[in-house]
């Protein structure tokens, strides 16, 4: 089994070594392969990068969006598992051991989901509840609950190149592509249901220099957006997405649980 693990950054120099440190640290019988695609940083990124020459492939080039800039580095990749993991988040030690032990008690499966857990930009975890009701949707999902709500989080998600290749990859063309994570989820969620790993597999940030902390009623809209694609084959249920939306616009700025 190979892995092909992409971080996408720009003026990244504040966490992407710890990012960097949690794929190459990892224990597990398997090939990593580890593309860093920049988008031409003007900060310290660069020289960070060049410290792990030999240890990962990093490439800076000018892109369309992030959504973008994940595509061109699986361009490059040749694993037969991949995932992403952004320049401000980091894996947790066992994960991709985890990862490998799912796929093979699974071997059907197209992808797999685990835990994680959200973190401010100091590293202080908070909004525990937030998370502990994630991973409750995470192992009751379904394709009409994926269309309600958004279930996963983004790097703790591993997928098969072969659902790589027939979902066609990230969207970034759409009005919506600001929630192109939540987008893929749909098309993997095409292809069946995840196998769910009950362990913490990585950490997310979310603080207001992110996209997700700056844009969060943009982030809202465009997962609508995407659910509503459905709405001819799925009425009722994309139809309470639009609760989803009321809810988060009303409570997420505020609820620090």
């Amino acid at each position: 089994m190979k892995f092909s693990i992409v971080t996408p950054c720009l003026n990244s120099e504040k966490y992407i070594e710890q990012a960097i440190n949690s794929v190459l640290d990892q224990e597990v019988d398997a090939e990593i392969q580890y593309v860093v695609q920049d988008g031409l940083s003007t900060d310290g990124t660069l020289d960070i990068l060049k410290k792990y020459s030999g240890r990962l492939e990093w490439y800076s080039e000018n892109d369309e969006f992030l959504s973008h800039a994940i595509n061109l580095g699986f361009n490059r990749c040749s694993g037969d598992i991949f995932a992403w993991i952004n320049a401000d988040d980091f894996y947790e030690p066992g994960a991709f051991a985890a990862v490998k032990k799912a796929f093979k008690e699974n071997p059907d499966v197209m992808w797999v989901a685990g835990y994680y857990r959200m973190l401010d930009k100091d590293d202080t975890e908070f909004r525990k509840l937030h998370a502990s009701y994630k991973h409750f949707l995470m192992r009751h999902y379904s394709y009409r609950l994926g269309l309600i709500e958004n279930c996963f989080a983004q790097p703790s998600v591993f997928w098969r190149r072969e659902a790589w290749e027939k979902t066609g990859g990230l969207d970034y063309t759409s009005p919506n592509r600001i929630a192109f994570d939540y987008e893929f989820w749909l098309k993997l969620g095409k292809l069946g249901k995840p196998a769910i790993i009950k362990q913490v597999c990585s950490n997310f940030r979310y603080y207001e220099e992110t996209i997700s902390g700056s844009q969060t009623k943009a982030l809202f809209s465009g997962e609508l957006g995407y659910a509503r694609k459905e709405f001819k084959q799925h009425p009722l249920t994309v139809s309470l997405h639009y609760l989803t939306w009321l809810r988060n616009r009303l409570l997420y700025r505020g609820w620090t649980l």
